[in-house]
């Protein structure tokens, strides 16, 4: 079986991707969820990526796919294909697009606190807010471990927003 390429896009802007701190303010939760998963302890995925067969490209950094894992759980993305699509917000936004994206700035926030505070349930929050409706995985140990992701990327949120908060 012969071995595939990655994608060769000769009309690509830049030489290399653009660093996240060119576009990313200095708050976002990217940032928040990296430095999170820079004090994990991976090394049973080291293990893993060690004692893989070493023929084929070599992978991407176990740190770098885990921050993408829980970032994109963070913002109710959980298909790795669909984590992959996502990109930078297309310009042909609807006018509630845009301002579903206003209102995640943090001047869009500001605004929006003063309006009357609404209070949702956390399971409330998880299933209409961040589009969690259903487990992906099947069986009673891959759910709890999903549900575990859920609920901790959850929390990751709320620790997050309190830290974006005026003090």
């Amino acid at each position: 079986m012969k071995k595939s390429y990655r994608p060769y896009s000769p009309k690509q802007a830049f030489l290399l991707p653009p660093s996240p701190t060119e576009w990313l303010p200095d708050d976002h939760l990217a940032y928040f969820v990296m430095d999170v998963v820079a004090q994990l302890d991976l090394s049973a995925i080291h293990r893993r990526c060690q004692s893989a067969d070493p023929r084929g490209t070599q992978p991407y950094h176990p740190v770098m796919m885990t921050s993408l894992l829980v970032y994109g759980y963070c913002v109710g993305v959980v298909s790795s294909r669909k984590i992959e699509q996502r990109g930078r917000p297309p310009d042909n936004l609807t006018i509630k697009q845009r301002m579903v994206r206003k209102l995640t700035t943090k001047a869009g926030r500001a605004v929006y606190a003063l309006r009357k505070k609404i209070v949702e349930p956390v399971f409330g929050r998880i299933k209409e807010a961040r589009g969690l409706r259903r487990f992906l995985l099947r069986g009673l140990k891959k759910v709890r471990g999903e549900w575990a992701l859920i609920v901790l990327t959850h929390n990751l949120l709320k620790i997050y927003r309190a830290q974006l908060r005026p003090a």
